[in-house]
């Protein structure tokens, strides 16, 4: 396990307790070090920056948390594609924090876009 492992790992325990400050700091430097390394289109950045994201919402800086939600999600789309699991997990989470800031028909047309993937992807 190399350092940006065991950097995104540490966070991710901080997160699943709910420690969602320390997470955030954690997050912060583990993402820009495994970021370097591995390059910002990696899926273990991506989701880095999707979890980082998840901490700022638990603090209630939705703003904060949509733009590390934002990034993961178009790059995400771009190399996984609109219809993947991981992309619309990550379109759900935007929208969640696009909805704390009262953007409700941004949120409405993201949340719709992600059910409709879904609904034509099960059928």
């Amino acid at each position: 396990m190399s350092i940006d492992d065991e950097r995104l790992a540490e966070a991710g325990r901080a997160l699943d307790r709910g420690d969602f400050r320390d997470a955030a700091d954690l997050y912060e430097a583990a993402v820009l070090a495994a970021s370097l390394r591995l390059g910002e289109d990696h899926d273990a950045v991506l989701q880095g920056e999707l979890e980082w994201g998840l901490a700022l919402y638990g603090l209630g800086r939705y703003a904060e948390a949509e733009i590390h939600q934002r990034r993961s999600l178009e790059v995400r789309i771009r190399t996984l594609g609109a219809g993947h699991e991981d992309t619309l997990n990550t379109q759900g989470r935007l929208a969640e924090s696009i909805g704390e800031q009262g953007r409700w028909q941004e949120c409405e047309e993201l949340a719709e876009q992600a059910i409709a993937l879904v609904s034509r992807d099960s059928v």
